[in-house]
């Protein structure tokens, strides 16, 4: 197409539009129940947060639809055990890493987390071959990534959870204990770089997983912001919260790498302080949060069900009104 803004631009709208897809399949592979899948991927396709990135060039839109074929392809070798799904892992691993820089730790909590999945069903072969997998990728792109020194200078730039980061948050705390004459071992009892660290980092991952940042505030940098939009729907939140507390099966395998998926995709982003809370770093909460709002919606089919018909037609009347609203309101601030 050449240089131009519609090559730019279509580039990652397409990965858009393939990761609605991917999350159909991933949610039909891990559930069996076409219906939920449809509507999770259905509900990412409408997602002001995935339609505003990836309508804006943003990498982390890239890095998310690589981290979900890294995601078909794993759980397609954990159900087959063929190998050519692993080694699909594997190459979709390497995409997702030089896609985006926020998408290194994501792979590693998801290989974990099938890591520990197997190991606690008594897989010891599947996860030999997988751990021998992940200790591949980390030779074979990460170290030699990281020992040339250019894999790590983003996250120098914007890191927030290192020593020297530490040391400038606590430089006023040591100050002050100083003018007071504390000892210094107290000092360091309650100003201490792990503490100070830890504080740092729940600080910023507890900006992520508030309503405030998914349904009302929105986040960061302004570049991707829609003037008093935020980066999910009302009614998909309230969704999102119903799927939360009536999913009584979270221990079951399935809804449990849902959760961890909506739960770990904000950890990049809570190691970071540039910008936030981020809209980009944090696109890896997508597509777990979609999948619990389309549990959430089926649940709340069940209910209507069994109400009167007056109830279910106004409860029914009621979303399609808010739903319908607020979809023409975003159209109308994303074009406006």
């Amino acid at each position: 197409f050449g240089v131009n803004v519609f090559a730019v631009r279509a580039t990652v709208a397409a990965l858009g539009v393939l990761a609605v897809l991917l999350t159909y399949i991933l949610t039909n592979l891990l559930f069996q129940n076409r219906k939920l899948a449809l509507l999770a991927s259905s509900l990412l396709a409408v997602s002001p947060w995935h339609i505003i990135l990836t309508r804006t060039t943003a990498d982390g839109a890239v890095g998310l639809t690589g981290i979900l074929l890294s995601a078909v392809f794993l759980v397609k070798w954990v159900r087959t055990e063929k190998l050519q799904f692993l080694l699909l892992t594997y190459l979709s691993w390497t995409l997702s890493f030089f896609a985006y820089i926020g998408a290194r730790p994501v792979i590693y909590l998801h290989g974990l987390f099938w890591l520990g999945a197997l190991l606690f069903s008594r897989e010891k072969r599947k996860a030999g071959m997988l751990c021998i997998t992940l200790l591949i990728f980390s030779l074979v792109p990460t170290y030699f990534s990281i020992a040339s020194g250019e894999g790590l200078a983003r996250y120098r730039q914007i890191g927030n959870i290192s020593p020297q980061a530490a040391e400038a948050r606590l430089s006023v705390s040591f100050l002050e204990e100083s003018h007071a004459e504390t000892p210094l071992l107290v000092t360091r009892l309650f100003h201490n770089k792990l503490e100070n660290s830890l504080r740092e980092f729940f600080r910023e991952y507890t900006k992520y997983i508030s309503l405030n940042f998914l349904s009302v505030q929105g986040g960061f940098p302004i570049r991707y912001v829609i003037p008093e939009q935020p980066l999910e729907f009302w009614f998909v939140t309230s969704w999102f919260l119903i799927g939360l507390f009536a999913a009584r099966r979270w221990r079951k395998l399935p809804y449990a790498y849902v959760m961890f998926w909506f739960l770990s995709g904000a950890l990049p982003a809570a190691l970071t302080t540039e910008d936030s809370p981020n809209l980009q770093r944090s696109v890896f909460m997508l597509p777990g949060f979609q999948i619990i709002a389309a549990m959430g919606a089926l649940t709340l089919v069940k209910y209507i069900q069994k109400q009167e018909k007056i109830m279910a037609r106004l409860l029914i009347v009621g979303f399609l009104i808010l739903g319908s609203w607020e979809t023409a309101r975003f159209v109308h601030q994303m074009i406006i």
